[in-house]
């Protein structure tokens, strides 16, 4: 029973996630996209197929200079959480 439980709430929270409007992308520590939501993939104007299992540096070249991807490392480095808005123009 506990593990039906556990199941119900694991596709939950994964319908939830995928609904969000906001874009919400899973890095790993070399920042190799894991995961990216529907909103992520729609802001990336790239095929998931073309991100997931690629450093974020060889899908968006010159992406190492932004505010962003300094705020990530820190944060991958760290552990520490960080908030922020980043606006896609």
């Amino acid at each position: 029973m506990a593990e039906l439980i556990a199941d119900a709430e694991e596709d939950l929270i994964a319908s939830v996630i995928a609904a969000l409007d906001e874009g919400l992308q899973i890095l790993d520590e070399s920042f190799r996209y894991l995961y990216l939501n529907d909103a992520a993939i729609s802001q990336a104007q790239l095929p998931a197929g073309s991100l997931l299992g690629r450093k974020i540096v060889d899908c968006y070249p010159g992406v190492e200079a932004t505010d962003l991807f300094r705020r990530m490392g820190t944060v991958i480095r760290s552990g520490a959480r960080d908030a922020f808005e980043n606006r896609f123009e």
